[in-house]
């Protein structure tokens, strides 16, 4: 049994967040620019705006983007924000922020301050968090659907078959897996 976290030691967690947040914010002032590959799925997204259907080409049947979360991610992003690329950020940044309480959740308060200080300081890291791929916020997902949260995991089914159903985490691993689409595909039908 999972045994909850001292009292004392929830302020000290809720402290790295600040130099955590502040260090990402630093490194994406300097460094806007996104991955290349993160632009397939910003393509990708906008022609679902668009033209209704995840493409690449318009009126090409093709499965470009790998993770249809991160996909609908960037398509809202698309829809409310201007800069793309600082949406993707900031999706990075709050899938490592709940990735963090995640790890002090399912291990230790100590375990998710030095996870947090190693984030905050691990070159390779930094570079998946400015790459603008959708990495951590799968590596989130799963950590959260661990604690079984049902909320994540009836999220992540609606986004990836339009049911809501939390099941075995059948949602979740839908959600996160990468390739192209199968039979739970909610855009099937336009091909």
């Amino acid at each position: 049994m999972r045994r909850a976290a001292a009292p004392e030691s929830r302020p000290l967690t809720g402290l790295l967040f600040v130099p955590y947040v502040v260090t990402r914010l630093y490194l994406f002032s300097h460094y806007p620019r996104c991955g290349e590959d993160a632009f397939i799925t910003f393509r990708t997204a906008r022609n679902l705006l668009h033209f209704g259907a995840p493409t690449f080409n318009p009126g090409e049947a093709s499965w470009p983007a790998s993770s249809p979360l991160w996909l609908a991610w960037c398509a809202l992003g698309l829809s409310v924000f201007a800069n793309i690329e600082w949406w993707a950020h900031l999706g990075s940044l709050l899938a490592e922020c709940l990735l963090i309480v995640g790890v002090g959740r399912l291990i230790s308060t100590r375990a998710a301050i030095a996870f947090g200080i190693l984030m905050a300081v691990y070159q390779p890291a930094a570079a998946l968090s400015l790459s603008g791929i959708e990495m951590f916020a799968m590596v989130a997902a799963f950590a959260w659907a661990l604690l079984g949260s049902r909320t994540a995991l009836v999220l992540l089914s609606v986004l990836t078959t339009g049911r809501c159903d939390a099941g075995a985490g059948g949602g979740l691993a839908m959600a996160a897996r990468t390739g192209g689409p199968s039979c739970w595909d909610p855009w099937c039908g336009w091909r």
